[in-house]
Parts: C-alpha cells; sequence; structure tokens
C-alpha cells in the first residue's frame, strides 16, 4: 500500500513534534 509523499512529510513532522514534546519542559498531557 502506498502512501502520498505528503503524508509520508507529515508523518515524519508528527515524529519530529513528538519526540520534541517529549524532552520539552511544557507540561505533558
Amino acid at each position: 500500500m502506498l502512501f502520498p509523499r505528503h503524508a509520508l512529510c507529515l508523518a515524519g513532522l508528527f515524529q519530529t513534534f513528538s519526540m520534541v514534546w517529549c524532552f520539552s519542559p511544557f507540561p505533558h498531557r
């Protein structure tokens, strides 16, 4: 099953954001 390139880009951005969120001093929800 092939995913569109923008979907992969969104997945990469979400992964990076989640990793930054985990290491960020902001309170977790």
